[in-house]
């Protein structure tokens, strides 16, 4: 018994063989993130009212944010309590370069206190007229 095979359902297969791994693995990556923010970004809002500010995050959907390394004037219990009471995880605490250069242990306890495995520094200081 000899199989015959047609030239366009040959490619046919072929093409959703290719095809749909490629489809598959873009749509879980899609999925695969979260949505958080950073902090930074409603800074007034934070200095004008902390809880408001965290609740209004909360709304949004939002459950994992970056920050922590400024606290906008509130002491840090209060801090960290509205970010409890609204349900917001920090996943990585901001640090400066000074911080984690003279006392890394400090930015690892910051991290811990907030419950973060992170921390992040924006910043490098240097002089730009020596830059090439």
């Amino acid at each position: 018994m000899v199989t015959t095979i047609k030239k366009t359902s040959l490619l046919r297969s072929f093409r959703f063989a290719l095809v749909m791994p490629i489809a598959l693995s873009l749509s879980s990556v899609t999925f695969a993130h979260e949505v958080g923010l950073q902090l930074y970004s409603v800074r007034k809002q934070m200095e004008q009212d902390l809880p408001k500010a965290f609740s209004q995050i909360n709304q949004w959907g939002i459950k994992v944010v970056e920050g922590g390394g400024a606290l906008y004037g509130h002491p840090v219990e209060e801090y960290r309590n509205q970010l409890l009471k609204n349900d917001l995880q920090i996943v990585s605490v901001d640090a400066s370069f000074e911080e984690l250069r003279d006392n890394p242990i400090a930015v690892v306890y910051k991290a811990r206190y907030f419950g973060s495995r992170f921390a992040t520094f924006y910043w490098i200081p240097h002089d730009a007229a020596k830059m090439v």
